[in-house]
C-alpha cells in the first residue's frame, strides 16, 4: 500500500494523472463501496474458508487454473489469441 500511494503522488506530481475530485467520488460512491465492501473483503473471506477447506496445497492448485479460466472465458467472448511476434 505504501508503495502505491508513493507510484502515486510522484504520478500525480509529474502531471502522470491528478487525483479525483471530491464530487466525483461521491458520484461513485455506491461503485467504490461494492468494490471495497463485497468484491474485497467478502472475496477474501472466501477464499480463507476456501483455503481451509482445500488445504494450501489444493488451493496453490487452484490459483493455476485461474489464466486457463480467463482465456477460456475470453474465447468464449469472441476473443481470438494470436502468437506474440518477436521484435
Amino acid at each position: 500500500m505504501l508503495a502505491m500511494l508513493a507510484a502515486s503522488a510522484v504520478a500525480d506530481l509529474t502531471g502522470l494523472q491528478h487525483a479525483s475530485a471530491a464530487a466525483d467520488l461521491v458520484a461513485i460512491a455506491p461503485q467504490l463501496a461494492y468494490a471495497v465492501l463485497v468484491a474485497a473483503v467478502l472475496a477474501v473471506l472466501a477464499w480463507n474458508t476456501g483455503v481451509r477447506r482445500l488445504g494450501p496445497a489444493d488451493a496453490a492448485l487452484f490459483m493455476n487454473l485461474v489464466p486457463v479460466a480467463t482465456f477460456a472465458v475470453q474465447i468464449l467472448r469472441g476473443y481470438r489469441p494470436v502468437a506474440v511476434v518477436g521484435r
